[in-house]
């Protein structure tokens, strides 16, 4: 009985011992058999502070991004960590004109020859494009951030921003004002995270997939209110707004063109059609008014 005993408790640890051997080898072979086909099928790294403050946040300098998942593109970006075919030299490197805004404008969906700076770079070659655009880097956060990357950058013709809505929120104008846009977090978790998106590409949407959950999780118990609008009386908005759009004209030198494009949200319906946001004329309307009266260019 006793060598009976003895040869299960023996056989039990055996097979435990295989299936945590199991485990040590297929866990680091899964992340990185994950890590390869992320590298190859959507990959850009994790977004840094931007030392320079021409942003709130930039890619890695020399970042490789990867898109399989809208449109296709691979591409390495610039020293700065924007999406740019030729580096800049504050020394060396003369800007006529410099872009800024969200993902619209970073384009990294699309070659890199086919976003917006780099089309204008090969139309007008003489005339140097540089472009600030990035991911979730709004047109509150761009105007935030308008002095700055114009000492920067110093771009002689013209400054481009981009927003994908004329009409935006009252809080985020008055904010914008009085110096409150609280800066905005390069990156959705912590250091330790952060640093393990550095290590493993995989780590990073291993990570996403679980905030998903947790936020999916949670819509059942709570109600989300996506805009936060004071809009009883639209004087008081049409003057807040003016007061930006003046606040911005004067970061930007009279000589210099300034201009905003409206980009509306936009995507692709069940049956292949465009749909644009449907956002009101009037204040379509305004925002283009009030760009009118601060000398500033709205398309």
């Amino acid at each position: 009985v006793s060598q009976s005993v003895s040869q299960s408790v023996s056989q039990s640890v055996s097979q435990s011992v295989a299936v945590l051997s199991k485990l040590l080898v297929s866990i680091p072979f899964a992340i990185t058999l994950l890590s390869v086909f992320t590298i190859f099928y959507k990959y850009n790294g994790a977004r840094i502070w931007n030392e320079d403050n021409t942003t709130d946040y930039c890619w890695s300098p020399y970042q490789l991004v990867t898109n399989m998942e809208e449109g296709f593109s691979y591409q390495i970006f610039d020293s700065h960590g924007f999406n740019n075919r030729k580096d800049y030299n504050s020394e060396t490197s003369s800007i006529a004109n410099l872009l800024l805004g969200s993902s619209h404008m970073e384009a990294y969906c699309v070659g890199p020859e086919e976003n917006v700076g780099a089309l204008l770079n090969n139309m007008l070659p003489n005339l140097r494009t540089y472009n600030l655009g990035i991911s979730s880097h709004n047109f509150i956060y761009c105007i935030k951030n308008i002095s700055k990357a114009y000492e920067f950058y110093k771009p002689k013709n013209c400054v481009i921003i981009e927003t994908s809505t004329v009409n935006p929120d009252f809080k985020s104008l008055s904010d914008v004002l009085e110096g409150k846009i609280q800066h905005h977090r390069a990156y959705k978790y912590g250091s330790k995270e952060m640093y393990l998106q550095k290590i493993f590409p995989s780590g990073k949407k291993i990570l996403q997939q679980i905030s998903a959950w947790q936020e999916q999780s949670l819509k059942s118990i709570r109600t989300v209110k996506l805009h936060s609008q004071v809009k009883s009386d639209d004087v008081i908005y049409a003057t807040k707004l003016n007061d930006v759009l003046a606040f911005v004209r004067s970061r930007v030198p009279n000589d210099v063109t300034l201009l905003i494009v409206y980009h509306p949200l936009s995507k692709i319906s069940s049956d292949g059609k465009l749909i644009l946001s449907d956002e009101s004329k009037f204040y379509n309307k305004l925002f283009a008014r009030t760009c009118k009266n601060n000398n500033i260019i709205f398309i």
